[in-house]
């Protein structure tokens, strides 16, 4: 066992290499609260996805590296921060707007034990890299990947074999319409209609238009609210980013 006066020495060398760094936050903290687990068939499928990349389509390599920055990350563990604050057991979640759903899916498979994931994203370059950060997931027949758009067409079938959908993450408003263009699709409306299951809608969303593709950002948390228009609001909040982007999320029914 690593004893106290240890901790606290480990600690205030990382948050003074944090400071050195750049980052200044309020996730400064040793040991960190929110972490993801990393373990050998996580750090295979990671390292074995950025050689793969790199070698069959190094067009995309800068993209997978701006996936994996301590903000894209930050923002995610806020995910599980508040959904675990929530102390609700999720089995089935889909995600809009995943791109490559690395850090996603190791936080809902290996800390909320989410047991079925499903991530929509229109890019087919997405849907190739994530089976690839994602391999361990999808040979265990728990994770697939889709280019289907959600806007168009309803859940796929893989997905509503494996129960009712009970979770839906969007970690990436900012790149597509008003997500209540989606919640009121009949296949939306039957989500929220479940006598038994209640599904869980996480939104996060940005002020920074400074991206081509974002094209629907928002500048406050009410902004973001009058988007999704959501029946009743557990968590609403904003954080900036080691990066210095703003962050809103909200999470409802």
């Amino acid at each position: 066992m690593v004893g106290k006066r240890r901790l606290i020495e480990i600690g205030s060398k990382f948050t003074e290499g944090m400071l050195k760094a750049g980052i200044e936050s309020d996730d400064n903290e040793w040991p960190p609260k929110q972490y993801l687990k990393y373990y050998p068939s996580l750090g295979a499928n990671w390292s074995r996805a950025t050689a793969e990349v790199s070698r069959e389509k190094p067009y995309a390599i800068q993209r997978v590296e701006a996936s994996m920055t301590s903000s894209q990350m930050q923002s995610k563990l806020w995910i599980l921060e508040e959904l675990e604050n929530l102390n609700l057991p999720f089995n089935n979640a889909a995600i809009i707007g995943g791109w490559y759903c690395h850090y996603l899916c190791a936080i809902l498979f290996d800390n909320l034990y989410v047991k079925f994931i499903c991530n929509y994203d229109i890019d087919k370059d997405s849907q190739t890299i994530s089976y690839k950060f994602n391999r361990r997931y999808k040979d265990a027949g728990v994770y697939v990947a889709s280019c289907r758009n959600l806007f168009l067409s309803g859940f796929e079938d893989r997905q509503l074999e494996q129960g009712p959908i009970d979770l839906v993450i969007n970690p990436s408003a900012e790149h597509m319409f008003h997500m209540r263009k989606i919640f009121y699709k009949p296949y939306f409306r039957d989500l929220r209609k479940e006598e038994k299951i209640h599904p869980i809608f996480v939104i996060q969303s940005t002020d920074e238009p400074g991206y081509d593709d974002h094209i629907n950002c928002v500048n406050s948390i009410q902004e973001l609210k009058d988007q999704v228009r959501m029946k009743k609001i557990l968590f609403k909040g904003e954080k900036i980013l080691h990066n210095g982007m703003k962050r809103f999320m909200i999470i409802g029914k």
